[in-house]
């Protein structure tokens, strides 16, 4: 039986994961426009969105990119909302030329995706008076941080703040705000793979902690990401994760005793975690 003080954020991962994993195919946005658009979110905010990059000088000055989804406006206090925002269009690029190599030659649709949370949208006051809890997202392999987009919208509308990291060298690519770029290697071992996954996860964690007392390794350190900051519950943190990413929360949940409840999507199998009896909230493949 989950401990009281675990379930409330456990079954609210979980049930907005299990919806918007039930509703996540593209649909055109109207009958005569080649864009497409990922589902609406279904809770009480409109959400914002915002990158930042913290610097790992523990690691070699490791450069860590991470996406904020947020709350950013109670939806009856707006009389409109339009963002035309496109869905990470560095990778659509990338995909783009991979299925031209495989002879797809019209592509131009990936580079045309459409998502429902604004840029560097600024919080409005109603939302900066409160407290939200944290969930961070972890990446398959060969993945990036906006990967599970539709899943991190659908949570921030309903009053979560998501943080997405992209695991540089382990992500398709990753663009710094220098246009500094870390492609994917050919190849890696695979210890060294999930020890990079395991050290960003925790990484990331002593950020927002020590953010919030403005000590924290933020290269930009905007007036949005404190504002950001500032709203983070950091009581109540919770993790999921596809792929590596959900391997990645088997080595990371009960070894930080920051997180509370985790989600693994289609996560890795592995013996010795797979019999690991956890001691907080878990579930592994959800419906997805």
């Amino acid at each position: 039986m989950f401990c009281c003080k675990f379930k409330p954020i456990f079954l609210s991962l979980l049930l907005f994961l299990l919806f918007s994993c039930a509703n996540g195919s593209f649909t055109p946005s109207t009958s005569t426009d080649t864009r497409f658009i990922f589902p609406a979110p279904t809770g009480k905010y409109f959400v914002g969105t915002s990158s930042e990059y913290y610097v790992d000088k523990g690691r070699s000055r490791r450069p860590i990119m991470v996406q904020f989804w947020y709350p950013a406006v109670m939806k009856n206090k707006a009389s409109q909302y339009v963002t035309n925002t496109l869905y990470a269009p560095e990778i659509m690029e990338l995909f783009a030329e991979d299925l031209k190599k495989k002879g797809v030659q019209n592509t131009e649709a990936l580079k045309r995706i459409a998502i429902h949370s604004a840029n560097d949208m600024i919080p409005s006051m109603e939302v900066l008076g409160k407290k939200y809890p944290v969930i961070l997202f972890s990446h398959g392999y060969g993945m990036h941080r906006r990967a599970n987009t539709a899943n991190c919208e659908e949570l921030a509308s309903h009053g979560y703040v998501v943080i997405g990291i992209d695991h540089t060298n382990r992500a398709k690519l990753v663009v710094m705000p220098d246009g500094t770029r870390f492609s994917l290697p050919p190849s890696a071992r695979i210890e060294q793979v999930q020890k990079d996954y395991s050290q960003d996860v925790k990484f990331v964690l002593d950020q927002i902690n020590s953010l919030q007392d403005n000590i924290g390794a933020s290269a930009s350190n905007s007036k949005l990401i404190q504002r950001i900051n500032s709203i983070l519950d950091l009581n109540h943190i919770g993790i999921f994760g596809h792929s590596r990413g959900g391997q990645t929360i088997l080595h990371m949940l009960d070894a930080d005793d920051r997180l509370r409840a985790g989600v693994s999507l289609d996560g890795l199998p592995s013996s010795k975690s797979e019999a690991k009896k956890f001691k907080k909230p878990f579930i592994k493949n959800p419906l997805c």
